[in-house]
């Protein structure tokens, strides 16, 4: 057994947190009136009153949204414990979230999930973080200070009628509290058995009447997670990052962060002799930096504008890779006075993102540095057929890409209100995934495989690599029973055209030639349902269960049988979650995932606890236990046991404090 096991209490260092906290505790009366985060002061029939903008790029209760949106609120985030923005997102129904190793994710929504899933749309305040190289997210560097984030909203199916072309299969979008909402300074420090430490500060402050501002701080370190083979993996992560946002009124936002990340991971570089491979230990280093700034404005008429701009530079360091690159983006919108059945919203915007890849003599991009120019438009306008009942809304995004041209992404959304507590609503939705940098330019040896000769593997670039395309046809019936209790359903059917496989290309002996080809279709149909219930003012509790089915069929000629999305994602997942309010000064929270087997990475189906104990010691001053995964020692949830890289995540215990003052 591992000398850091959390069954050895040698490792327990968080326990010196409590001792050095207890002589506090003992000045303190039991009844005492500490605040405490009050889970319970809002009941259900008000969070579905709670707005979200993801839906339709205007604000709207969740009750009145025509798609599946699900939000986790800031009290969600800290009550269960959870340390970054992916780890939060187990919360969503629908959402196929599994941790490969210590610093990488395979995150999607209603199927095709990978490390570099590359069909949803991840945005934070507005800002694309996806990376056009490959059209996926690099979830290790998608962090923020956690108590700053207002809520995070997933909407599930397509949203490129209003967003982009890669919001295929959903949309995540993390939202900050404005810094009116942030003035009280905030500490806090984090150490467990994997947890090596995490120390983050806050400070806020009001500047010119109406006017705010915050700056925070954040270093995170983790330790190595545990190889299938026995022993550690190499796969430590630290992170450096600082930000700030100032907020003039309610009308000009001007924010900011910076970062630096280190992830270890071990490198294979193809050789032509046996064993074939070159191992390598290697550090992944990612910074960055960006600055958004928007501008809202209502009129006296009720119309209102708002532009919103932002510049994005990251570079990353691979030994085999180098990505460089600088996003600059603004777009416009303008909300018009509702005339007579009709509320209208337009806008339009451009981006450019400009890259210089490193080449090498195993990965090579041809141009290394290009220029991409993106124009796009859209229309979204809400129709009242029978006023508070029956509401037809019709949207649709083009775009002009130096890929394939024009794209046109169309949406129609049908709701009906029977009465005030039930919403039922219809879609039928257009997207697409326009081609990336790695189907379209990438040159790459993969590998060398062991005949005698040997044969050299190649994928080539593809320059004709075309659009990836979906239709999505989706329903859904949402009801408050009482205003303690209330469910949401939704189904779905979706029909995929076009998307990426590998096929065969001519080749000399001794060399086996491949490269990116739209040689697939797949379908995928299943179902979502949450319901939450407010048992009573110091209990709550929410299930989630999630269902889907996807059939891939490759169907080019020279197509190889790559079907694996069909395996890459569970059939089924549940989720239970429960909040309890022990007293006014101590609560406790816990969730139990179920997560169904991966068939393609050899993956057995998974149960995981979480449970998280808050202790506030008096106002202002407040103390965490949590441990997550506490049903199993480790355990797979993504990379395949053959794999470099595979690790088993580790049961994890640590505690946090958090200072506000």
């Amino acid at each position: 057994m591992p000398t850091n096991s959390i069954l050895n209490p040698r490792s327990h260092h968080f326990l010196l947190l409590i001792l050095l906290l207890l002589p506090f505790r003992l000045a303190l009366a039991q009844d005492s009136e500490s605040k405490n985060y009050d889970y319970f002061e809002m009941p259900l029939e008000q969070l579905l009153s709670t707005k979200v903008l993801s839906v339709s790029k205007q604000y709207q209760n969740v009750s009145d949204s025509p798609a599946a949106v699900y939000i986790i609120t800031q009290d969600d985030i800290l009550r269960s414990g959870v340390r970054s923005i992916a780890d939060a997102l187990r919360m969503a129904p629908g959402v196929q979230v599994a941790q490969s190793d210590t610093n990488s994710w395979a995150i999607s929504i209603r199927g095709f999930n990978s490390i570099t899933a590359n069909k949803l749309l991840v945005m934070i305040d507005g800002r694309t973080v996806y990376n056009p190289l490959f059209a996926g997210t690099y979830w290790e560097i998608q962090d923020l200070f956690l108590e700053d984030i207002d809520r995070i909203e997933v909407v599930r199916g397509p949203g490129g009628a209003l967003w982009s072309a890669n919001a295929v299969n959903g949309i995540i979008h993390v939202i900050t509290k404005h810094s009116s909402e942030t003035q009280k300074d905030l500490v806090t420090g984090l150490y467990g058995n994997e947890e090596e430490g995490t120390l983050s500060g806050r400070y806020g402050n009001r500047f010119q009447g109406d006017n705010f501002y915050r700056a925070y701080a954040k270093h995170t370190r983790r330790d190595s997670s545990r190889s299938p083979a026995g022993g550690q993996a190499y796969d430590e992560y630290r992170d450096s990052r600082s930000g700030f946002r100032i907020d003039w009124d309610r009308n000009i936002t001007l924010q900011g962060d910076i970062y630096h990340n280190d992830s270890d991971q071990i490198n294979s570089t193809p050789i032509s002799v046996s064993p074939f491979a070159l191992i390598e230990e290697e550090t992944i280093e990612s910074k960055g930096a960006n600055l958004l700034s928007r501008w809202e404005m209502d009129q006296t008429d009720g119309s209102s504008f708002s532009i919103q701009s932002y510049l994005d530079y990251t570079r990353r360091d691979q030994l085999l890779l180098k990505d460089e690159r600088v996003i600059m983006d603004v777009e416009s919108q303008y909300n018009l006075v509702p005339m007579g059945r009709h509320s209208l919203i337009f806008g339009g915007g451009y981006r450019m993102s400009y890259d210089d890849l490193g080449n090498s003599n195993v990965i090579s991009f041809h141009p290394a540095s290009r220029r991409d120019d993106l124009f796009s438009a859209f229309l979204h306008d809400e129709i009242t057929l029978v006023p508070e009942t029956w509401f037809l809304t019709l949207s649709s995004k083009a775009e002009h890409n130096d890929y394939t041209g024009f794209e046109f992404q169309p949406s129609a959304r049908l709701q009906w209100h029977p009465d005030i507590d039930q919403t039922l609503w219809l879609a039928v939705t257009r997207a697409v995934r326009t081609p990336s940098r790695l189907e379209r330019d990438l040159d790459l040896t993969t590998n060398y495989l062991g005949t005698t000769p040997p044969t050299e593997v190649i994928l080539s670039a593809n320059k004709s690599f075309d659009t990836e395309k979906m239709i999505a046809y989706e329903a859904g019936y949402r009801r408050q029973i009482t205003p303690d209790l209330a469910v949401d359903l939704a189904v779905f059917y979706t029909d995929y055209n076009d998307l990426a496989t590998v096929g065969f290309l001519p080749s000399s002996t001794g060399t086996l030639a491949i490269q990116a080809i739209n040689g697939m279709t797949a379908e995928t149909y299943g179902a979502e349902i949450v319901s939450s219930w407010n048992i009573n003012s110091q209990f709550k509790v929410t299930g989630s269960y999630s269902f889907l089915d996807l059939s891939a069929h490759v169907e080019h000629s020279n197509g190889f049988d790559l079907e694996t999305a069909e395996g890459l994602s569970p059939h089924h997942q549940a989720s239970l979650r429960a909040s309890w309010n022990i007293r006014r000064d101590l609560t406790l929270d816990g969730s139990i995932y179920y997560v169904d087997q991966l068939h393609e990475n050899d993956v057995d189906d998974y149960t995981r606890l979480d449970l998280n104990l808050g202790w506030q010691i008096e106002e202002g001053l407040r103390f965490n236990v949590t441990g997550q995964n506490l049903m199993d020692q480790s355990h797979r949830e993504f990379s395949s046991p053959t794999s470099i890289n595979a690790s088993e995540i580790e049961r994890s215990v640590f505690g946090k404090i958090t200072w506000e003052f």
